[in-house]
């Protein structure tokens, strides 16, 4: 099955560790992207960037036992 590769203005299907690889100005390294947002472009290159998802990985914040009230106190 081919690796998924999205650009910048492609919506992130979901949240996790995307290696990012730029055109020409820097290496590849990774980053962390939350489902639901634009995938950005580069302010070096632009639109000649590329995502491709390593690892998905919820927010914490979606996570049952850290989300709403429901939390002990300390």
């Amino acid at each position: 099955m081919a690796e998924q590769v999205y650009r910048p203005g492609d919506t992130v299907p979901r949240s996790g560790i995307y290696r990012v690889v730029h055109a020409q100005h820097r290496g590849e390294h990774e980053a962390v992207v939350l489902d639901g947002a634009p995938f950005p472009a580069c302010k070096h290159c632009r639109n000649n960037v590329s995502f491709r998802l390593l690892r998905g990985a919820a927010p914490i914040e979606k996570d049952r036992d850290f989300s709403g009230s429901d939390a002990p106190e300390r």
